[in-house]
């Protein structure tokens, strides 16, 4: 099917995400996004000590989730021409403490989608199960993800 929407609207065969995360000298740091020169500021959380001025890793985790899901459902319904009168999506994601330290135990998605008629509906419905079926995010988690880590160590 992935194919088929590729071939469908013309989508390229790759995209690449770069992030520099710089530390702040305190309790967080500067995540710097390469290709736009955006930044956003992330810290420990303040259940750990941080100041709760900026995000923590684990709120931009479960914000990803439901941005991927928001923007997936609008870029299908634009090219679908699925009308839409609302959209909602609620993301809880439960971080459990652990032997081995903490760790995500589940994360739970309510996608609410109002169709601005009965003749929608069912088109609006199929758009939702989309959406979920093509996030990549939530694709990825649903998987193992292969992480390469490699590791610098200087003095100075």
């Amino acid at each position: 099917m992935l194919i088929m929407l590729r071939f469908m609207f013309k989508l390229p065969k790759c995209l690449k995400f770069d992030v520099d995360v710089l530390w702040d000298g305190e309790t967080g740091g500067i995540v710097k996004i390469l290709s736009s020169n955006r930044v956003l500021k992330v810290e420990i959380p303040k259940e750990f000590g941080g100041k709760g001025d900026n995000f923590c890793p684990d709120e931009l985790f479960v914000s990803s989730i439901g941005g991927c899901l928001l923007t997936t459902l609008l870029w299908l319904a634009r090219r679908l021409d699925v009308k839409l009168s609302e959209v909602k999506i609620s993301v809880e994601g439960i971080v459990e403490g652990k032997l081995s330290g903490y760790e995500f135990g589940g994360v739970r998605i309510e996608m609410f989608v109002k169709a601005p008629s009965n003749e929608d509906v069912k088109r609006v419905e199929r758009l939702v199960d989309l959406a979920k079926n093509y996030c990549h995010i939530t694709k990825a988690l649903s998987r193992e993800l292969q992480l390469n880590f490699k590791k610098k160590i200087e003095v100075g």
